[in-house]
């Protein structure tokens, strides 16, 4: 397509979840990109990024830091890279996170 510009930057589509059963679990977690921590209520949230490799941890206020979950995400132009972060069964044990492909922004 001609004349078309192609966007300069990614997008990081992560989706923070937990078991309805774990209720102990606080409302919030925490999503943390290349070292900037932000308190998210849980659920699916995109963040716009520059492309290139990005560290993605997760976890969740309970009793410190509980259920923590860490992992390079590649970012590229113009693409939004899938995530998914589930708590762990035992608050004390690691969360996971999951990549789940990439989708056209």
């Amino acid at each position: 397509m001609y004349g078309a510009q192609m966007p300069q930057h990614g997008q990081l589509d992560l989706i923070a979840q937990h078991n309805p059963m774990q209720f102990l679990i606080p409302g919030n977690c925490i999503i943390e990109i290349d070292g900037y921590p932000a308190p998210r209520p849980w659920g699916r949230w995109v963040f716009d990024l520059a492309p290139g490799n990005h560290m993605l941890r997760v976890w969740f206020p309970y009793m410190g830091s509980s259920g923590l979950a860490a992992m390079s995400v590649p970012i590229q132009p113009g693409w939004a890279t899938m995530v998914r972060y589930d708590t762990p069964f035992f608050v004390f044990m690691s969360g996971s996170l999951q990549m789940l492909g990439s989708r056209p922004m």
